[in-house]
């Protein structure tokens, strides 16, 4: 999406005379990120910044400098920086009607997603939880939210231990396009699973 996204963006600036550059950094040590971000920043010397996927550690540096930035996705707590967003929380929570409506048991559906601390996360997982509320505890809910680390191998290594549980999972939420692919290739080609006859 992202690539779609700037690329639009970077084509109907041009005629205006500016131009875009796309920076992909990532922290991976916390004490060292505060440290990264600045050298970047003054590095780059750009005019405005665009936050896509960012932690809130990293929209909480840009929220302290002086230059505008813009979040596109969904603001981390407490941080106030503008943002264009959609409600994610929404989509999840519609999700789990659709799946309710087709006659899955709210026990047997699994959201499946990144660990992170994105807040776009945060609200799936949370519309997640607020549409099983009225059949599951929100304890058992969280239990049903698979948070992976986004490498294929223990993706779906994740995936292999929720369908080998007692009460395997019938339907599955899965966020983040490379996820879906991940899993949907691992049970059709190796595990041969009939979808969505079998899940």
């Amino acid at each position: 999406a992202g690539i779609f996204l700037f690329g639009d963006l970077g084509a109907r600036l041009a005629p205006l005379g500016a131009s875009m550059h796309s920076v992909h950094w990532q922290g991976t040590s916390k004490p060292r990120v505060k440290r990264g971000l600045a050298k970047l920043y003054q590095e780059t010397q750009a005019d405005a910044w665009l936050l896509f996927r960012a932690s809130a550690e990293t929209q909480r540096f840009f929220s302290q400098q002086n230059r505008p930035a813009l979040i596109i996705g969904n603001p981390a707590q407490e941080i106030t920086l503008p943002a264009v967003q959609v409600d994610v929380g929404a989509v999840a929570h519609h999700a789990v009607t659709a799946l309710l409506r087709h006659g899955h048991a709210p026990d047997r559906i699994r959201l499946i997603i990144p660990q992170s601390d994105l807040g776009g996360h945060t609200f799936v997982a949370h519309g997640f939880v607020r549409a099983l509320a009225p059949h599951v505890s929100g304890e058992k809910a969280e239990q049903q939210i698979l948070r992976h680390r986004e490498d294929h191998l223990h993706l779906i290594d994740d995936v292999h231990k929720v369908l080998e549980a007692p009460n395997r999972p019938t339907g599955l939420i899965v966020l983040r396009a490379s996820a879906t692919m991940d899993i949907l290739g691992h049970l059709t080609y190796h595990l041969h699973f009939r979808l969505p006859d079998e899940l």
